[in-house]
């Protein structure tokens, strides 16, 4: 399981790191703790990778998503 401090440095990397995070993570516990603990973006983060998980079929990994962005 990631820490909040390897979302923290993912985040800061600029988010194409977390994308790749996403996509191996199969289990909506793991996205919910990635979405929970995402804080604030920067101007130039780029945060297209959370889209996709609006339509995700659990509803509380749709609602963070949104909440996110």
């Amino acid at each position: 399981m990631i820490t909040k401090e390897q979302i923290h440095r993912l985040k800061n990397q600029g988010g194409r790191n977390l994308k790749k995070l996403i996509k191996r993570s199969s289990d909506s516990k793991s996205i919910l703790f990635l979405l929970k603990n995402l804080g604030h973006f920067s101007k130039n983060f780029d945060d297209g990778w959370i889209i996709p998980l609006l339509s995700n079929r659990n509803k509380q990994v749709r609602f963070w998503a949104a909440k996110t962005l």
